[in-house]
């Protein structure tokens, strides 16, 4: 009697967990088993509007259908499907990689999207090595479908877009890379280059500025960005950048070389126009007093910046194993300042009353 009320359980169960599931469902699982994938793609794509809410169905199709057949467009398709209805859904047959157990579709759908996004990247990496570009393209991405949210493929499509000539497609690239990817390091760098290809350099320093915030290693885009207002002639936002970043990186030779090379062109600016000037006004008989002081403050002014830049190539040479410009920068700045100290300063004080 204990076994028979055993066996009428058991097959209550049995009817109640059947009953759950639609018989598309249970033909795509079979068909699986007996590797027609047509036919279990046919009755895997009937259960998807039977039971839309059951994310087994789609990762079904996605991982046993669709990756067997190196169909990675509906892959990818199954995969965001997927995690739509429900990542929390547990697997039917949970699996471990390494000592980490894959319990849910959702962990489940992360392991194969990374698996083979590494598979499709490193094929366009291949096809790009081999020169087939077109074939490369198509990897990225097929690649950027699997797994959306990598943004190094974006940044390596873009590179790739850009290197071909296509300007428009790299940016194309780009706006999908920071509509999935944000915060990543590699998308923002190619925005950022984008935007200095078209010559929009405040979404370049926008775009500069994200990177080195969200990067491991912030210092050579820092380094970047220095370059990119010196360039452009924002001296004081580079003053007050280079101040940040060398708080951050206080033993960076490049960064104190480029603090040297900002004050160099202040310097330069400074000391042009007032020799200029100084040369107009030299030949006068009566100069003129008010340019003259004009004349002597600008001479000063560059006269610090000399200093101030001769001082961040020194540091640089005490910090550089090798010598790669500092010091003949440093000599520059020592003629530069003795120049001022020894004929112009000299000379417009004498003109002055």
């Amino acid at each position: 009697m204990k076994f028979r009320m055993t066996y009428i359980i058991t097959r209550i169960l049995l009817l109640i967990i059947l009953g759950c599931n639609s018989p598309e469902f249970t033909s795509l699982k079979m068909y699986v088993n007996e590797n027609n994938l047509e036919k279990a793609e046919e009755n895997g794509l009937l259960a998807l509007e039977k039971e839309p809410e059951n994310a087994l169905i789609p990762y079904i199709l996605a991982v046993d259908v669709y990756l067997e057949k190196k169909n990675y467009k509906d892959f990818a398709r199954m995969l965001d499907e997927t995690m739509l209805r429900n990542p929390d859904q547990k697997l039917e047959r949970p699996f471990k990689i390494g000592n980490d157990p894959i319990i849910t579709v959702g962990d489940a759908v992360k392991v194969y999207r990374e698996q083979e996004w590494g598979t499709t990247y490193n094929a366009g990496v291949s096809n790009f090595n081999d020169g087939d570009n077109l074939k490369a393209i198509e990897n990225f991405e097929l690649a950027a479908l699997i797994w959306p949210v990598k943004g190094m493929t974006y940044g390596t499509l873009s590179a790739l877009y850009l290197e071909i000539g296509n300007g428009s497609k790299a940016s194309e690239v780009i706006k999908e890379g920071l509509k999935y990817a944000p915060d990543d390091e590699q998308v923002n760098l190619a925005a950022a280059t984008i935007a200095l290809e078209l010559e929009d350099f405040d979404n370049a320093i926008k775009y500069y500025l994200k990177a080195s915030k969200v990067s491991k290693n912030p210092g050579p885009i820092m380094r970047k960005l220095i370059f990119l207002y010196i360039d452009l002639g924002k001296y004081e936002e580079a003053i007050d950048y280079s101040l940040e970043a060398l708080r951050s990186y206080p033993n960076d030779a490049d960064i104190y070389y480029n603090m040297g090379v900002l004050y160099q062109k202040l310097a330069l600016a400074d000391f042009n126009t007032a020799r200029e000037n100084f040369l107009i006004i030299s030949d006068m008989e009566n100069p003129d007093q008010e340019k003259l002081k004009e004349i002597y403050q600008q001479f000063r002014s560059a006269k610090k910046y000399s200093i101030d830049a001769k001082e961040y190539f020194q540091q640089t040479l005490n910090l550089e194993t090798e010598d790669t410009g500092a010091g003949e920068a440093v000599s520059e700045m020592k003629k530069m300042i003795r120049q001022m100290n020894e004929i112009f300063i000299p000379s417009v004080e004498k003109m002055m009353d």
